[in-house]
């Protein structure tokens, strides 16, 4: 008996310690707060990260997870820069790849998650990464896949006025006229932030100027300018919608949130967005959801481009680890959790393009018909605003806005280009 009570004495000891660094543990992660940041989602996006952070925190007790959405679709432009510069910026923060996380890694708001990628590299398909390494160096961890434009059109309209897919850019305007022949609006926008018309004209600039000469225009390589004869061709085609009433006048006063109300009353036939108009647009917007009546196409070929007139314009998305974060490990921790296959199989059951292998229905009519667009093609152009200089993509962005509405000329707005981002050539 006398050599079990020291050996039992000893044990409880262990048994204590042990007990006081779990509680220690558990008191450090208690004052534990990550967060993360995106833009405005759609509430079947919401509830599979609900249950991801709830995971989390079920398997590192003390630790919060919050999610700060509250920018809304201004968090490009000025919500996600606001965020950073706050006293409790994002630990992990959602972002379009391309330059914009260049610009974040160049800054030191982006860490280097090479060694997580590397480990995750063989269950992400290999286009996942354009737009997400630098340097050799990987910053951001691609979640999906987006189609940037494609015109989506209400299909009740299509079929009531007897109107097929365009091929051409003139069939395109024969339809446009029928549209607007039988008291609808054709092409709705609602481009108070820009970006929407911007993103719409931007492919017109690939596709007629060539999708060399746009990319080197885009990326301000020196002795290039912006008042070339091909982008002028370019916002020619953008002027003409404008004069023939092809849009809505008040599309740089319309808000994004507030124009589909004017789409779903079918007063307008189409708008040109991405794939998250399926996912989120239409779940958030749609009186009716499962009534609303909406398919796409990509934009027709132009009878004198000289680019690929099967190119799309897309682009890689994916969430960001703040470099200033105190928990680098719990972020990593996260962001490996959030291409766990669980829930991207979630996530593509409603409509996200995965970059995550075998999430993908192959059988569902609509992922079909957006992978066949993107099989179709080799030629994928970035959006101005993600893949190229913010700056110079705001000032194109404002110039085709005037030229829409014919407030200024294509040479007088392209020229105005010109004079705003020379600071910015190298």
């Amino acid at each position: 008996m006398k050599r079990v009570f020291p050996l039992l004495l000893s044990i409880l000891l262990v048994f204590f310690a042990v007990g006081n660094i779990f509680a220690k543990g558990a008191q450090e992660n208690a004052k534990i707060t990550l967060r993360i940041a995106s833009p405005s989602e759609g509430p079947d996006s919401i509830k599979i990260y609900d249950a991801m952070m709830a995971d989390f925190e079920k398997s590192h007790p003390g630790v919060t997870v919050t999610w700060d959405r509250s920018s809304g679709d201004d968090y490009q432009f000025q919500g996600l820069p606001s965020l950073l510069a706050s006293d409790t910026p994002p630990d992990i923060y959602f972002e379009w790849g391309g330059n914009r996380v260049k610009n974040h890694a160049e800054d030191g708001e982006a860490l280097d998650i090479s060694t997580l990628a590397n480990e995750v590299r063989p269950n992400l398909v290999s286009s996942a990464w354009s737009g997400a390494v630098f340097n050799n160096k990987t910053y951001m961890l691609p979640t999906n896949q987006d189609v940037t434009i494609m015109m989506w059109y209400n299909k009740d309209i299509f079929s009531k006025l007897s109107l097929s897919i365009p091929k051409t850019w003139d069939q395109f305007l024969s339809i446009c006229a029928k549209i607007k022949g039988a008291g609808i609006t054709p092409i709705l926008m609602g481009n108070s932030d820009a970006w929407v018309a911007g993103n719409f004209v931007g492919v017109f600039l690939y596709r007629i100027a060539g999708d060399d000469i746009a990319d080197e225009v885009l990326s301000l390589k020196k002795g290039t300018r912006f008042n070339n004869p091909g982008f002028i061709k370019a916002m020619e085609y953008a002027s003409e919608l404008g004069k023939k009433g092809y849009i809505n006048r008040d599309l740089n006063t319309l808000g994004y949130d507030p124009s589909f109300a004017r789409l779903f009353d079918n007063s307008s036939a189409m708008y040109p967005l991405g794939t998250w108009f399926k996912t989120e647009v239409i779940p958030e917007n749609a009186p009716d959801p499962s009534k609303a009546n909406f398919d796409f196409f990509n934009l027709p070929a132009f009878p004198d481009g000289k680019g690929d007139q099967t190119s799309y314009m897309g682009l890689n998305n994916g969430f960001v680890a703040n470099a200033k974060t105190k928990y680098k490990e719990l972020a990593i921790e996260f962001l490996k959790l959030m291409i766990d296959k669980k829930y991207q199989v979630q996530f593509a059951k409603i409509g996200t393009f995965s970059t995550v292998k075998g999430t993908l229905d192959k059988s569902d009519p609509y992922i079909s018909k957006v992978l066949d667009l993107m099989n179709s093609t080799q030629t994928l152009v970035s959006p101005p605003d993600t893949g190229y200089n913010l700056e110079m993509a705001e000032s194109l962005y404002a110039a085709i806005a005037q030229v829409l509405v014919n407030a200024k000329t294509p040479e007088a707005a392209l020229s105005a280009v010109d004079q705003k981002i020379n600071h910015l050539r190298k």
